[in-house]
């Protein structure tokens, strides 16, 4: 197959999905290692003004910000993706970690266990069951406990894909059944990244 991740990914506007080949066959899809974004670092700086003493992350890949999330907040870090591959070059970069190897949604963790949810770039790859991911977000949070998202979104001239769910952050906050704590938009015209803290 290709060497490029996006061929794997999503491409010419239909939803591809092949994310082990893609880690199997591309060293940095994402430029995941190479490219530390600001929406990251105000991620984080959210974050660390809260407490939290379990953390779960979804869509971890190699584990990059995983590990900025362990490393920056102290918290005991759960981190899954449905790569084994991935997952495999995760445990060996951040063995203090929890990796787990699943699918998403549903989520294999008990009612209200975590402290705080984390998904970054994530919510692109499974547009078709956003509604019951965020069900099972808000079942696996204690009481008051948040929801972190960082989010990519495209330019209504480039998105080809995912149109008739998502194409705002204001289509996602309609979706969402959390409340919204922080909300902020970086670079809306070029690269823009959405951050929202969200509360259960």
């Amino acid at each position: 197959m290709s060497a490029h991740y996006q061929d794997y990914v999503i491409k010419e506007g239909r939803f591809i999905g092949a994310f082990e080949e893609m880690y199997r066959d591309c060293p940095d899809p994402w430029h995941q290692d190479a490219i530390q974004p600001l929406s990251e670092d105000a991620a984080l700086l959210l974050v660390k003004r809260g407490s939290y003493s379990n953390i779960l992350d979804l869509g971890c890949g190699k584990g990059r910000f995983t590990g900025r999330l362990c490393r920056e907040t102290g918290s005991s870090v759960t981190a899954v993706d449905l790569s084994p591959t991935a997952i495999s070059a995760a445990r060996s970069r951040f063995p203090q970690i929890d990796f787990q190897a699943a699918s998403v949604p549903p989520l294999p963790f008990p009612n209200e266990g975590f402290d705080l949810v984390v998904t970054a770039e994530l919510l692109w790859y499974v547009l078709p069951k956003l509604k019951e991911l965020f069900v099972e977000i808000r079942r696996v949070l204690k009481p008051g406990g948040h929801y972190l998202i960082l989010q990519h979104f495209y330019r209504p001239d480039e998105q080809r894909y995912g149109r008739e769910v998502l194409q705002t952050p204001e289509d996602l906050l309609n979706l969402l059944p959390f409340s919204v704590v922080h909300h902020l938009e970086m670079d809306p015209a070029v690269n823009h990244k959405l951050v929202l803290l969200l509360k259960r």
